[in-house]
């Protein structure tokens, strides 16, 4: 397999379909890739080739599982490849939906949303994709540049939705202003100050219940309502652990942000175990907008036995919000 240093490759990728040099990834991603590769070597002894995206699934199948790989050459270092799951619209796609790319917490993987959100957005017309971090990241940093090589690969920019530390590094993505994310969407995200001023904060309001949740979020999540399933994603969180953790925000000034208010969901849940109000209202109040409250849900919605409320809440804020997109694209084809 070829490698790319510093650019985007062609538009004929192995394993995937050709594109002509009219999509979003051929004009817009690759100039935005190619200055985000001088500005990530400037300052550092390492090159990170960019490889093409290796397609696994045949033709025609609905859900299809690749990857892509970047590695480094310093230090004899080499990174592993991000895993990404993929599953085609439903009976009604609209290719004018921006995809979807779910970004999890450092305890799961594209598998907590396998079984419930990629099929029902998959059935609201949406693209649907869920990548998983390998365990060898070393910074938020080299974490965006996973989101930002498969957002690059994607017909048309997506719109982010990280869950927990997966939401803490899409509000990192979209502070570096690499690639134009039209949304974000936040479920149970860290605050922007991360997890340290969080972590400290619990300790000493609640050191009794920090100490019970810090050992129960190594193997489980806190559900109110616990089904027979739930064992199942137990076991696979337990093994999904990643061995870096994120104690602090991208230093990145907050002009720097392009998307606030009416293109930013914040979705939290009450009584949480892990998030107290304050890191809910703290996330909502950065991104100007307002947060929203789910009751009797855990953390980690997209595995609770109501995930339904959660997923219909953010289709329908997501179809309303594309709505408004298409009126204005008529509105100045109309005028011009």
């Amino acid at each position: 397999m070829l490698g790319f240093v510093g650019r985007v490759p062609d538009c004929e990728w192995p394993g995937w379909k050709p594109r002509t040099c009219s999509d979003w990834q051929c004009n817009r991603a690759r100039s935005d890739v190619r200055v985000h590769w001088r500005w990530i070597l400037s300052g550092k002894s390492r090159q990170i080739p960019f490889y093409p995206v290796q397609a696994c699934a045949n033709e025609g199948e609905t859900t299809r599982r690749w990857s892509v790989t970047s590695q480094t050459t310093s230090h004899s270092r080499t990174w592993s490849p991000v895993e990404v799951e993929s599953v085609k619209p439903g009976d009604h796609p609209n290719a004018a939906l921006h995809p979807l790319l779910f970004i999890s917490g450092p305890r799961l993987g594209a598998w907590a949303f396998r079984k419930h959100f990629l099929p029902f957005f998959a059935r609201q017309g949406f693209e649907v994709h869920a990548m998983t971090f390998p365990s060898d990241r070393a910074s938020v940093e080299e974490l965006c540049v996973d989101v930002e090589l498969v957002a690059a690969s994607l017909r048309q920019a997506p719109i982010l939705v990280g869950h927990a530390e997966g939401g803490f590094v899409a509000q990192a993505c979209i502070q570096r202003n690499i690639l134009p994310f039209p949304r974000l969407i936040l479920l149970s995200s860290l605050p922007p100050s991360g997890l340290g001023i969080l972590l400290l904060r619990k300790l000493l309001t609640e050191p009794y219940q920090f100490g019970r949740t810090l050992l129960q979020r190594v193997t489980t999540y806190h559900s109110p309502t616990p089904t027979a399933n739930d064992a199942e994603d137990t076991g696979l969180a337990s093994t999904s652990m990643w061995k870096k953790g994120m104690f602090c925000f991208v230093a990145l000034s907050k002009q720097r942000a392009s998307l606030y208010g009416e293109n930013v969901l914040v979705m939290g849940v009450s009584g949480s175990p892990m998030l107290d109000p304050i890191s809910l209202s703290e996330t909502a109040a950065w991104w100007e907008t307002k947060p929203v409250i789910l009751s009797g849900t855990s953390d980690d919605i997209m595995l609770d036995s109501e995930w339904n409320d959660a997923a219909s809440m953010i289709a329908d804020w997501l179809h309303r919000a594309e709505a408004v997109d298409e009126l204005i694209r008529w509105t100045r084809e109309s005028m011009f």
